[in-house]
């Protein structure tokens, strides 16, 4: 059995909206989770970055809420945590289930692709795989060469073919230094308040009752792919369109930088869904 890591959290109040938990609380853990498994399973991650050059930078997260759970549902989060390598050391793959391990309220899973750092004190660095070294530190059990799933781009698709457009909007924003991470890059876990932002002004300005799912009621799922980092001073766009599905309403945004010089292309794309009777 794969190797596994258990934390616990202090529940507060600033975790946790009136209907559930944050996602972006939920990733904040994830990351702290994968700290926690780097240590465990690879090496400190300080080492990893300057006794190997490598890091980690998230390009996927698929987060599953399984039942409510609210700030007054427990004094403590349990977060139970693992790390497996993909296709040979090209990717890793974190999965954190938090909650009671007899009855968990949401199972998050990460996709993390390696970063080979240039050895500059601007920690620039190129996608690449884990070297021989570090891929021996896992174990037998821990190595999954099955294909990546992206779902993003099935949910997507599914949507533009088989759900009703109801809303569409845009929200521009402006990457600050409390936006990013020690290399004055975007903290990955900040997209899912940016996706907040941008789904309840739409909220708030929308016709069509259908779209205020989006605030009334918990989110069951959100996944999210992140295909371009930004940086300190970019400027950003939020585009989000809202469908209606048979028993769900969901938002899929695309968060594009707009900064002159900077590369054009989507920097993230994610999908929020919300069943329209709660959770299921």
């Amino acid at each position: 059995m794969p190797r596994r890591t258990r934390i616990a959290l202090t529940s507060d109040t600033c975790l946790f909206s009136p209907v559930q938990m944050h996602p972006a609380s939920i990733l904040r853990v994830g990351m702290a989770a994968l700290a926690s498994c780097i240590g465990t399973q690879l090496t400190e991650w300080r080492a990893l970055k300057l006794e190997h050059r490598t890091t980690v930078v998230i390009i996927g997260v698929t987060l599953t809420y399984l039942r409510d759970f609210g700030f007054f549902s427990a004094s403590h989060i349990n977060v139970d945590a693992g790390l497996t390598t993909r296709r040979g050391g090209r990717f890793l793959e974190l999965e954190c289930v938090l909650g009671p391990a007899d009855d968990p309220f949401a199972v998050l899973t990460v996709l993390n692709r390696p970063v080979t750092l240039s050895g500059t004190e601007a920690l620039d660095g190129t996608p690449g795989s884990l070297d021989s070294v570090l891929l021996a530190r896992f174990d037998a059990d821990e190595h999954d060469e099955s294909p990546v799933a992206r779902p993003v781009i099935d949910a997507t698709k599914a949507l533009e073919t088989g759900g009703e457009l109801i809303d569409k909007g845009t929200m521009s924003f402006t990457v600050s230094r409390a936006d990013c991470e020690i290399a004055d890059q975007w903290q990955n876990v900040r997209l899912p308040d940016w996706l907040s932002m941008g789904r309840e002004r739409m909220v708030f300005a929308a016709a069509d009752p259908r779209v205020k799912t989006g605030l009334r009621v918990p989110m069951t799922r959100l996944y999210a792919e992140y295909r371009r980092p930004m940086y300190l001073g970019d400027e950003g766009i939020l585009a989000t369109r809202a469908y209606a599905t048979a028993g769900t309403v969901s938002f899929v945004h695309e968060l594009r930088t707009v900064t002159s010089g900077a590369p054009e292309g989507v920097c993230a794309v994610a999908v929020e869904e919300f069943a329209t009777g709660g959770q299921p």
